[in-house]
């Protein structure tokens, strides 16, 4: 049996949180690294050399996890939360870049809930805390293999 195809990108902040989760979720899925920082931190939006990199542009994605912290989408600010759409767009404007059925976006930003769509879902864990990080991949991994509910008929 094939393993899915994972993308993982990151800032470079969380480029270390990146290759834990590539190490972490190695045997489940076939991962591929992002070859470059994925959002431009001035402006807040996705770099668009991303995807004229050869190991993105001719891929194509099973499913992607996205590392940020509470600064890369200034999430502190009181005029952006997790329910604004800026954030929640950004993120899904990287989801159809990447044509993935599914996309986790993991913050060491403590939310208060985590969010869970169909295709989307945002998962956080405590910084100083390694088993919440391990915890937290774990559910992402979980929610992109999960098969989505379809009622019967």
């Amino acid at each position: 049996m094939s393993l899915k195809k994972l993308f993982i990108g990151s800032s470079s902040e969380e480029y270390h949180l990146a290759e834990a989760i590539q190490t972490l979720l190695t045997e489940k899925f076939e991962i591929t690294m992002s070859p470059c920082t994925i959002w431009d931190h001035e402006t807040t939006t996705l770099c668009t050399e991303l995807f004229d990199h050869r190991e993105v542009a001719h891929q194509s994605f099973d499913y992607a996890i996205i590392i940020g912290s509470d600064e890369t989408f200034n999430i502190k600010s009181t005029t952006r939360s997790i329910g604004s759409g800026f954030f929640l767009s950004t993120i899904a404007q990287l989801k159809a870049s990447l044509k993935v059925s599914k996309c986790v976006f993991i913050t060491s930003f403590e939310l208060a809930d985590h969010l869970d769509l169909i295709d989307l879902s945002v998962k956080s864990f405590i910084k100083s805390d390694i088993i919440s990080f391990v915890d937290t991949v774990k559910s992402a991994s979980d929610f992109l293999t999960e098969k989505a509910f379809s009622p019967i008929k």
